[in-house]
């Protein structure tokens, strides 16, 4: 379930469970009409019905609001929806959307979660990799679908376009050359506290939210605070130091296909007691244990 990250990754369009299995590629079904007439990742302004989408894709507001940064229109992009989901655990490719894109879950209201084609990407420091400027390439938005990032987190050119408009006192630091936002947080937080946004955790780090499964289970119980994208942290590189895990936690691989990147809280006892291991020992946040994988340790998911 978990490894150790070395700093290794990547962003394929077979299907990530099989990369080294199957011989014959699969047809390109992006040559469907339904496909070949939608405008994937381009950009649209939702406060005008969805003006500048074509064929059958939809425009989705991921601003929030009307911006502009220089071609982003009214910030929302176009995206298809109604796709199949990569299931990472299978020697098959599932995901159904055209070649350069990825089949990605997107809460589109409240506790509601649709698929959509999205353009698929490799996040940078120095550059924002979406073809559509007013979105860009956060390390983040591969927790949407398990195996690669997509074109689809708000992109920014100051503090301002991130969170609050207190030129004195931003919430949030926009990385200008990548259009990344990050959230500065609390220097109270750490790696594995609970969460309900990423402002209760510690700086640049990202609050995996509480979620429930299929069979209304919940999952990740009070939150997690991390950092999402730790595979990309060069300590030959200064401007990857965004992604380098602070003190007490360690980059893991997760999945079977181990393409997501989590740091994990490390200080934690596998020998002691789940109640007072140093595992989120609180009463609301049980869910967790301290796991021993080889020479490493984490908290997180209990996997009993």
């Amino acid at each position: 379930m978990l490894s150790a990250c070395d700093g290794r990754g990547g962003n394929d369009d077979v299907g990530p469970g099989d990369q080294q299995q199957e011989a014959i590629s699969p047809p390109d079904i992006s040559t469907g009409d339904r496909f070949s007439t939608a405008n994937i990742g381009a950009p649209c302004n939702p406060a005008q019905g969805g003006l500048g989408c074509t064929g059958e894709a939809t425009c989705l507001d991921v601003s929030g609001a009307a911006c502009d940064l220089q071609s982003g229109v009214g910030c929302g992009i176009c995206a298809l929806g109604g796709c199949t989901l990569e299931n990472i655990t299978t020697p098959v490719k599932e995901d159904t959307c055209p070649k350069g894109s990825a089949c990605t879950r997107v809460p589109v209201a409240e506790g509601e979660l649709k698929t959509f084609c999205l353009p698929s990407c490799s996040p940078s420091m120095t550059t924002n990799p979406c073809t559509h400027k007013g979105v860009t390439c956060h390390p983040a938005s591969i927790v949407f679908n398990d195996h690669t990032e997509v074109c689809l987190f708000p992109a920014c050119k100051v503090d301002a376009d991130c969170g609050n408009k207190d030129p004195l006192n931003p919430d949030s630091l926009c990385l200008a050359a990548s259009g990344i936002c990050l959230s500065r947080g609390s220097t109270k937080g750490r790696v594995g506290d609970p969460c309900t946004k990423s402002k209760d955790c510690g700086p640049y780090q990202y609050c995996l939210l509480e979620q429930k499964d299929a069979s209304g289970k919940t999952l990740l119980q009070g939150g997690y605070c991390t950092v999402v994208g730790c595979k990309y942290f060069d300590d030959q590189d200064p401007q990857t130091k965004y992604w380098q895990c602070p003190s007490e936690s360690t980059c893991f691989y997760m999945g079977s296909g181990q393409f997501v990147s989590f740091c994990l809280a490390t200080n934690c006892d596998p020998n002691a007691p789940d109640v007072s291991d140093g595992c989120r020992d609180q009463a609301a946040a049980g869910q967790y244990d301290c796991i021993q994988l080889g020479a490493e340790k984490a908290c997180w998911i209990t996997v009993k």
